[in-house]
């Protein structure tokens, strides 16, 4: 009896990636965990001032997560303040439309 696939788009026909093969190494080099510019920094702490007012504050796990981020971002691709617009559209946002959701 011969197998056929459930999703044959996925499974037969996957992406091939050139280059040498990225292990957890390379993952834990690449991230970084250096302190905030000054001017993020002060962003930050009124935006989490803000957030923990309307009774929705940043976890300590995501507030590390936000910050990793921006130190790990490549300069070459994106500037700090870009990389804490990119978090504040991808971490902080969706927090707080939760807090609207009835």
């Amino acid at each position: 009896m011969e197998q056929t696939a459930i999703l044959p788009a996925v499974t037969d026909q996957r992406p091939a990636v050139a280059g040498a093969p990225i292990c957890l190494r390379h993952f834990r080099e690449w991230r970084r965990n250096a302190p905030l510019d000054r001017e993020i920094a002060a962003l930050w702490d009124r935006i989490q001032r803000c957030l923990a007012d309307l009774g929705a504050p940043i976890t300590p796990r995501r507030g590390r997560a936000i910050q990793e981020f921006i130190a790990s971002a490549p300069p070459e691709i994106l500037t700090p303040i870009q990389a804490f617009d990119l978090q504040i559209a991808q971490r902080l946002l969706t927090q707080v439309r939760g807090l609207y959701r009835s």
